[in-house]
């Protein structure tokens, strides 16, 4: 495990003028404080089970976007799994299911509050809510090669989550929006 803290003065960032230009600006204190930590259980010699955590209290100290949280940092996150591998006469086979979850993300750090928007948007929706996906993992290396076969499936419950939303502009009034989702099943 680790645990972590940062402090910030200064903290260098950019906003989104009414004009639409995208511009740097100082956005006064921030701190990270948070934990990070993984664990494996070996079950058998065949099988373990493995997990990770991080909690992240991410914040704006005084400055443009006092008490906000910083952009995609979740405050949890977590994953689980499973290293399962058994002989069969011409090798040996694995299969690793994986779970990961994330909390809510904003992807600004003005955390699209009212107050902070420049295009007249008063709609607190360009966040991304909590999510988890599931991973799967199936191997064969046959006895006495050096290579292994595998087949893989992320995000099997086809999930769509936003990882990443930027707003820009085409001109001084068209708001032009570009998201990027989690690849599909």
């Amino acid at each position: 495990g680790a645990v972590y803290r940062y402090d910030y003065k200064n903290f260098q960032t950019s906003i989104r003028l009414a004009s639409g230009q995208i511009v740097s600006t100082n956005a006064g204190e921030a701190k990270a404080t948070g934990f990070e930590g993984q664990s494996t259980f070996q079950i058998t010699p065949n099988a373990s089970v493995f997990g990770t955590y991080a909690y992240s209290h991410a914040r704006f100290g005084n400055g443009l976007f006092e008490g906000n949280r910083f952009r995609l940092s979740p405050d949890n996150s977590f994953s689980l799994g499973a290293n399962i591998g058994f002989d069969a006469p011409t090798g040996r086979f694995s299969v690793i299911p994986t779970y990961t979850w994330q909390s809510e993300v904003f992807f600004d750090n003005n955390n699209d509050r009212t107050v902070l928007q420049t295009t007249g948007d008063r709609i607190q929706d360009e966040k991304q809510a909590a999510y988890g996906l599931l991973n799967l993992r199936i191997g064969y290396q046959p006895n006495d090669r050096p290579v292994k076969f595998e087949l893989f499936a992320t995000n099997l419950l086809d999930q769509a989550p936003i990882i990443s939303r930027f707003r820009g502009s085409v001109g001084p009034a068209d708001d032009l929006f570009t998201a990027t989702t989690i690849r599909p099943r």
